[in-house]
């Protein structure tokens, strides 16, 4: 909504309710007439009977005027916020707070379209940043201005809670960061500086459980345990030694009877003796 706009809106208001402040001045009756003078010389005229005064009409408060700039301020606000308008909503909440001094819902609204507008010059205090930026998201989630705005505050938030040694905090708003806006360095930057930070938290603290941001990344099926298979002992049995078969004394005989000399007689070698 234009500037023009919204000054258009205002003189309205203004001009609609000096109106009402007229017609009720105008409704008033005048005061009532004096009463009929008697004439001692006219007695044969009648008697004039004085009209009774008629209670005038309320005339409208301040309070009364007050609400309705009010409610019109924080309706036009609202949809100044869905327009995507978030200056000239900023403007309109402010003229809510002046004509409602002390009203939690007005001040709320322009703090809030506050931090959205100055988002960018922002360097502390990100945690009540983020707190404003989504109470205002919520009444215009379409928003680009506020979207954009919410990630800048998700990624100074994240950076401030890694600061502060809260690397859970941090890797949950980083990691959102960086899935609504994938090419943003500094939010990947923070989402692994935040990892490696509570990677070292968790093995330095023994027994310490850390809660980290759930990722999509599926985990590996754990391989199977492999059971050690023992095979059975044998126990060598000693063999009794083959002896080798000796000549018969048919054989001895035989030799002798041809004219030879006698053979020596082989004597029986076991069979384990043998090279």
């Amino acid at each position: 909504m234009p500037p023009v706009k919204v000054a258009a809106t205002f003189a309205i208001v203004v001009v609609g309710l000096i109106l009402l402040r007229w017609i009720a001045a105008v409704t008033v009756s005048p005061a009532a007439p004096a009463a009929a003078r008697s004439s001692s010389a006219a007695e044969d005229l009648p008697a004039v009977r004085a009209n009774t005064p008629l209670a005038p009409t309320a005339e409208p408060t301040e309070d009364i005027d007050t609400l309705a700039a009010y409610d019109e301020a924080m309706r036009l606000g609202r949809e100044s916020l869905l327009d995507d308008d978030i200056e000239t909503a900023h403007d309109l909440y402010f003229l809510a707070v002046q004509a409602l001094p002390g009203d939690p819902e007005a001040e709320a609204r322009l703090r809030q379209s506050e931090t959205v507008l100055d988002i960018d010059d922002r360097t502390s205090d990100w945690r009540e940043a983020l707190d404003d930026v989504e109470d205002l998201m919520a009444l215009a989630p379409r928003s680009p201005t506020i979207g954009l705005a919410y990630t800048e505050a998700l990624v100074g938030a994240g950076q401030e809670a890694l600061a502060q040694g809260n690397a859970v905090r941090a890797q949950r708003l980083c990691g959102e960061a960086s899935q609504r806006a994938p090419i943003r360095n500094d939010a990947r930057l923070c989402v692994t500086r935040a990892s490696g930070t509570a990677t070292v938290l968790l093995r330095g603290t023994p027994g310490a459980a850390v809660q980290l941001a759930p990722t999509n990344t599926p985990l590996p099926a754990p391989a199977p345990t492999l059971q050690p298979v023992t095979s059975p002992t044998v126990t060598a049995t000693p063999q009794p030694p083959t002896l080798e078969p000796t000549q018969t004394p048919q054989a001895t005989q035989a030799d002798a009877s041809s004219g030879g000399p006698p053979l020596p007689q082989a004597s029986p070698t076991p069979v384990a003796d043998r090279p």
